[in-house]
This record gives structure tokens, C-alpha cells and sequence, in this order.
């Protein structure tokens, strides 16, 4: 097992997706398979989901795997080695059951690996305004430390 430190939050950038619309996209930048361990649902997991506003309330807040967590991820340039990737579907709108499926991840990963420090990855680059929250949306979440 990888010696995981960090949990690096992030979004989708699209206000619909699921975890095999992103592999599909990672796919077709060339990697292997997506980038993220982790992919958070938000309702609407098609384009015409979102289109006629027919959204899967069944899949809002839906934790789904991505990349297994024994392997490097690709989510942050210089940082993959030692973090676990989550990407929440969204550009800058989440839904409270996307925030509380997070909540409960990220305890349920600091409970099995260990004390994990949670970043936002635009904390780890600046030309990022991924994930479009503010920390204190993730609560009891120390800030990153410079």
C-alpha cells in the first residue's frame, strides 16, 4: 500500500458527468484510466439528464470508485504519490448530498488510512479555482499547511 498523507478535493469543471463519463475523458487525454479515486455524484449523470432537467435523485450524492486507492492517482501535478484524489461533480454549485457524501468519505478514509490532511486543489496551484468551495463548507477540516 502507497504512504498516503493528503486527501486533494476537486470538481468536475461540467454540471453533469459520472465516474465513466471522467475515465472516458482521462482515457482520451492518454491515461490510463481516471485520475481520481473518488468521483461524487450530483444527479446528473448524462447531458440530457441535465438538458431536460430530469435529474437520477437516486445517484445525488452518489460515492462512486474510481482509480483502486492502492494506486498513484493523477489529480494534482507533484502530489499524486502520497493523496487520494475526490472529484465533485459540479462546476460551482453542489448539492447538500454531495457535501455530506464527502463529509462522511473523507471520515471514512481518515478512519481506515490514518489522520489525513485535507486540501482543495487550488491550494496546490494557483491557476486552479478547483473545487469552486470554500473550506469551510468541508467542517472540522483543518486549513493546508504552507
Amino acid at each position: 500500500m502507497r504512504a498516503l498523507k493528503k486527501i486533494f478535493v476537486h470538481c468536475s469543471a461540467g454540471k453533469w458527468g459520472d465516474v465513466g463519463y471522467i475515465d472516458r475523458v482521462h482515457r482520451g487525454r492518454g491515461w490510463d484510466s481516471i485520475g481520481y479515486h473518488f468521483v461524487i455524484e450530483n444527479g446528473y449523470p448524462t447531458y440530457n439528464s441535465l438538458r431536460y432537467h430530469k435529474p437520477l435523485i437516486e445517484r445525488d450524492g452518489l460515492v462512486c470508485k474510481g482509480r483502486d486507492v492502492a494506486i498513484q492517482g493523477a489529480h494534482v501535478k507533484h502530489h499524486n504519490a502520497d493523496s487520494i484524489g475526490i472529484c465533485l461533480i459540479g462546476i460551482d454549485i453542489f448539492t447538500s448530498s454531495q457535501i455530506k457524501a464527502l463529509h462522511v468519505l473523507i471520515s471514512t478514509l481518515q478512519s481506515i488510512y490514518g489522520p489525513l490532511e485535507v486540501c482543495l486543489h487550488n491550494e496546490y496551484d494557483n491557476k486552479k479555482t478547483c473545487p469552486n468551495l470554500s473550506r469551510d463548507v468541508i467542517i472540522d477540516v483543518p486549513a493546508h499547511k504552507s
